[in-house]
């Protein structure tokens, strides 16, 4: 006897039909896409040979490795624009720009995918937090604000286990710093390291140090163009040699941003490259990462590719090995991305990054550059749609080496996202289906069933389904376009309504 899953919805109740086994369905759509003119959900039986079968990715990288792990509504987050963290039990904590009373929030989001808003800033204490968190072995929380607090300059922050926010620090301007942008450094004794975009003795921004107990030490004021670096955007790298590394947007002898060292040591900045804006790069938004034999690589967000096809976007990711640049991918701005802001991921001899714009759908893009050869390989474009859209912060890499991130736009609501892009899936096992079955013409298609809202841990091919998870929901749902292939991961059912 053949066992069927066919999926159907009746108005806004889901419900499974027939059977629920667990496994891989490929299916299709058929006869119109949308709300108005309902399509029909094409599933095929179980009959089938079992086999191991090549994950199948669509152009340009957008495989079913990717998948929506959370949408912001504004209410619990707006436009994160930070990197993301994880705890030894995998839950999730990040930074949100805009959302909550307007000024932005701190949230942690559960492997259920389910959201808690630990601290919704409302100006005394903070506002706009654009960088990314760093815990420490109690679970205590650090973090910046680049607004807000006693002088409107921008705060240093902890929060603690149960949600206790601490300014720990205000921001005055000179000598100081004002507006910092990065998240934070901290070394083993609890220190912590940052920077500010301004401020400082000439304005142009500032190294700083907090210690345990709140002192905060002007390490150094940059001085700008063109001996020194201004305005650094990024967080600090903390090496095991005693070394801060970092970046700086503007300034340098091309006055095009630096990148730069601080030995803490002898508390001496030394700028080890000064970007000119040309073919090899400028105006570095991210830091840099380190290999273990002391090479640096980033990006920057302008020059490398002498083409200009769309008009602006390019920018490169480079290697810096002592003073020797050079440059290993250079963004066209099209297909293959542009604009990249972020920090990278090394990992194997491959870097992980994201674009601001450019790809197929000019949101951005996840990528990934192979050091060795300089290949480049967009692993999502974005659509700005449910996926998301402009990823501006870094990626994390767990240590299953599953990538997630933020887009700053993009999503049910146009708030942001967080996502995940799973690289280590290279095959899968499954039987591949035959004696196709056609369904009820139907509004809405139940893709996956599970307990939170977000869908995390779906396998599907979002350049292809625009997928979109209403938050309010137990189950997640969306619109498949017409007469296109698609790969549903079933991992659990119980009985939907």
């Amino acid at each position: 006897m053949k066992r069927l899953l066919l999926f159907c919805a009746i108005s806004t109740s889901i419900h499974t039909c027939l059977d629920k086994p667990a496994g891989f369905l490929f299916g299709e759509m058929e006869d119109g896409v949308g709300w108005n003119r309902g399509p029909a959900l094409v599933l095929a039986s179980l009959d089938g040979t079992e086999g191991t079968y090549q994950n199948p990715v669509a152009p340009q990288g957008n495989s079913n490795q990717f998948g929506v792990d959370f949408t912001f509504n504004g209410r619990d987050g707006s436009t994160p624009t930070a990197a993301l963290i994880q705890d030894i039990a995998g839950n999730l904590y990040g930074t949100t720009s805009a959302g909550g009373y307007g000024l932005g929030l701190v949230f942690k989001l559960d492997t259920s995918s389910r959201e808690t808003v630990l601290h919704a800033f409302q100006g005394p204490d903070g506002a706009t937090p654009n960088g990314s968190l760093v815990a420490d072995g109690s679970g205590n929380l650090y973090g910046t604000t680049s607004a807000g607090g006693d002088y409107g300059l921008g705060t240093v922050f902890k929060i603690d286990p149960t949600g206790v926010e601490t300014v720990l620090h205000n921001f005055a301007g000179n000598p100081d710093g004002a507006n910092p942008y990065a998240g934070l450094a901290m070394d083993y004794g609890g220190n912590l390291y940052g920077t500010t975009e301004n401020g400082g003795v000439s304005g142009a921004g500032t190294i700083f140090k907090l210690d345990a107990v709140g002192n905060e030490t002007v390490l150094h004021s940059f001085g700008g163009a063109p001996t020194d670096g201004a305005d650094p955007k990024a967080r600090l790298l903390l090496h095991s040699d005693g070394n801060l590394y970092g970046t700086t947007f503007f300034g340098g002898s091309g006055s095009s941003g630096t990148v730069f060292k601080f030995d803490l040591a002898t508390d001496t900045e030394a700028v080890l490259y000064n970007f000119r804006g040309n073919l090899d790069g400028g105006n570095p938004f991210g830091g840099v990462t380190q290999d273990s034999n002391g090479v640096l690589y980033g990006t920057t967000e302008i020059g490398g590719s002498p083409f200009r096809p769309y008009g602006c976007c390019r920018g490169t990711v480079f290697m810096l090995n002592g003073s020797n640049m050079t440059v290993l991918y250079a963004f066209t701005g099209g297909n293959d991305g542009g604009t990249p802001a972020s920090d990278l991921v090394f990992l194997n001899g491959v870097l992980y990054g994201t674009t601001l714009s450019g790809g197929t759908g000019q949101n951005g893009t996840v990528y990934s550059v192979d050091i060795a050869t300089g290949s480049e390989s967009v692993l999502h474009g974005f659509t700005g749609k449910g996926d998301g859209g402009m990823p501006q912060g870094s990626l994390l890499m767990n240590p299953a080496g599953i990538l997630f991130g933020t887009a700053q736009g993009g999503g049910h609501f146009k708030q942001g996202t967080v996502f995940r892009q799973d690289e280590t899936i290279t095959t899968i096992t499954a039987r591949r289906y035959a004696n196709s079955f056609r369904g009820n013409n139907s509004k809405r298609v139940l893709l996956y069933g599970r307990d939170s809202d977000s869908g995390r841990g779906t396998s599907m091919q979002p350049g292809i389904l625009d997928f979109s998870l209403p938050k309010q929901r137990d189950i997640g749902v969306g619109i498949l376009p017409k007469n296109q292939e698609f790969l549903i991961s079933v991992a659990r059912f119980g009985n939907v309504w």
